[in-house]
């Protein structure tokens, strides 16, 4: 007969998930962050109300999830699931994805010269899927290491 293996959190993996979420964090909103420059870069003189109101609406969302990891809230792994998993899809259909939604789209593929997309903001869109899929990943695993108490 088999023995059933002690639970994750007793195997010191609480800790080391609990790092992995708040470097993804601190990665993800730094990443985040220099997006955001990047926009203020290209400009925003076109960009569509809705894509305004969207990414004012993402960045809260942001501040709010990287408070409660800072915090060490028993909601952070849940709000870095939900927020870097929105993110992700978010920077895809905003910026990957050609102008398919509309005033929901601001692509990099078909972007006029007057967006100014650059090498810059095509590395930072890439960087900013991944650490928003790193930072819902470790929140992910927070989940189940929690639910394994």
């Amino acid at each position: 007969m088999t023995k059933t293996p002690p639970p994750l959190s007793e195997r010191g993996f609480a800790r080391k998930v609990d790092l992995m979420l708040r470097l993804t964090t601190a990665v993800f909103v730094t990443v985040y962050f220099v997006h955001g420059v990047d926009h203020l870069r290209r400009g925003l003189d076109f960009e569509s109300t809705p894509i305004i109101v969207i990414g004012t609406v993402q960045t809260l969302l942001v501040v709010f999830a990287v408070v409660l990891v800072a915090t060490r809230s028993h909601r952070a792994p849940l709000a870095a699931v939900v927020v870097g998993t929105v993110n992700a899809a978010g920077f895809i259909v905003q910026h990957v994805l050609p102008a398919w939604f509309g005033p929901l789209s601001d692509s990099f593929i078909d972007a006029p010269p007057d967006h100014h997309v650059s090498g810059f903001s095509w590395l930072f869109v890439v960087l900013d899927v991944l650490s928003a899929l790193a930072f819902a990943t470790a929140g992910g695993l927070a989940l189940r290491v929690r639910k394994s108490f």
